[in-house]
């Protein structure tokens, strides 16, 4: 079965250590009112095909998207800076039959306030060079 870009990173953080699936790590949205991180498809870039349609390489992007405790904003502030070093400095890795040849962070975490219940939430944006292994 093929797999989402968002699917393989959180597949990824979870065989390190940075996470639970379905416990404080999830695919595309929070549940409810969980706290946690959850990862979603954000579009992406052209494909570079100049090397062939075999080798060519996509560039999708994803969203890291977490939502911490009432007052507690420098928890989840921290956790998803965590993250953001780890895949940052991710390079030529192979997940769910793909190669990831790169990660990058673009920018930094961005605090997005907080929601109703006045937990703080906060995002960081890569964009993947992926290729078919």
């Amino acid at each position: 079965m093929i797999t989402s870009p968002a699917k393989d990173i959180l597949d990824h953080l979870e065989s390190n250590g940075l996470g639970t699936s379905g416990t404080d790590l999830f695919y595309h949205k929070l549940p409810g009112n969980a706290k946690g991180i959850t990862i979603r498809d954000t579009g992406g870039f052209d494909t570079d095909k100049t090397l062939s349609k075999e080798e060519s390489i996509s560039r999708p992007t994803i969203q890291i998207f977490g939502r911490g405790t009432k007052y507690k904003y420098a928890e989840i502030y921290s956790r998803l800076d965590g993250i953001a070093d780890f895949l940052d400095q991710t390079h030529e890795i192979e997940i769910n039959s793909k190669r990831y040849i790169s990660i990058f962070k673009m920018g930094e975490v961005l605090d997005l306030g907080e929601n109703t219940s006045e937990e703080p939430e906060m995002s960081v944006n890569f964009m993947l060079e992926v290729s078919k292994v």
